[in-house]
């Protein structure tokens, strides 16, 4: 047989449910990251050894990767220094493997410098 108390035992999960549930939506907890943009996807950044600025352009399997403008092999892989925040030229994956050093800053700021960083305006 029911009784008020059981009722009120029955209701407390459900109400505690729906309260946990609305603070979960509301505090934004699976709030899911911006896709990648559809060009970006089968690009990356690379640094051109003539021009030493940083440069966007479709991802290659041989570095240095032909400069669609110059027809030269120019372009190679770029690495991000987050406290100069700029782009560097990036060591061959070789080297990285064999010595993480090598993924200092070659200004001497001491930063460890990433693949990943603000993407340049120029893209080829």
């Amino acid at each position: 047989m029911l009784t008020a108390t059981n009722t009120q035992w029955c209701d407390f999960p459900c109400g505690l449910m729906l309260i946990l549930t609305t603070l979960l939506v509301v505090s934004g907890c699976g709030e899911a990251p911006t896709p990648p943009a559809a060009d970006q996807t089968n690009q990356m950044v690379y640094y051109d050894r003539v021009t030493r600025k940083p440069v966007v352009y479709n991802i290659t399997r041989e570095f240095p990767a032909i400069h669609p403008a110059t027809g030269k092999p120019t372009l190679v892989p770029a690495c991000y220094c987050p406290k100069c925040q700029k782009w560097y030229p990036s060591p061959p994956l070789e080297i990285r493997e064999r010595n993480p050093e090598v993924m200092q800053c070659p200004k001497k700021c001491g930063a460890k410098m990433t693949l990943t960083g603000p993407w340049p305006d120029e893209v080829l």
